[in-house]
């Protein structure tokens, strides 16, 4: 799948491809930061959304199709999966791991 992502975008390279994800993750993480504030470490489904209205008005949207990607999944469930470089944790781990507590 990842083959296709560079046969359809034919311009970048997989250095490229990785340089946006680890981009989109920071990103991510501090969005994570933000809510931690705000909800107290609950992401609801319409901060899921906003965050990812804001995302794809960082005129990266011609470059983040990878949320369907299975380098990088969120998923509105009990038990949301961040899945990047084929690691894939728990809402609970990632939580601890970015906001610390």
């Amino acid at each position: 799948m990842l083959q296709s992502y560079f046969d359809f975008q034919g311009d970048q390279s997989p250095d490229e491809y990785r340089s946006v994800c680890t981009a989109i993750n920071r990103m991510v993480a501090d969005r994570y930061q933000d809510y931690k504030l705000k909800a107290h470490n609950h992401l609801k489904a319409h901060e899921l959304s906003h965050l990812y209205g804001e995302l794809s008005s960082e005129n990266l949207q011609k470059r983040i199709d990878f949320f369907t990607s299975p380098t990088f999944v969120l998923r509105e469930t009990q038990q949301m999966q961040v899945v990047s470089n084929g690691v894939s944790v728990d809402k609970c781990a990632i939580a601890k791991e970015v906001l610390g507590d």
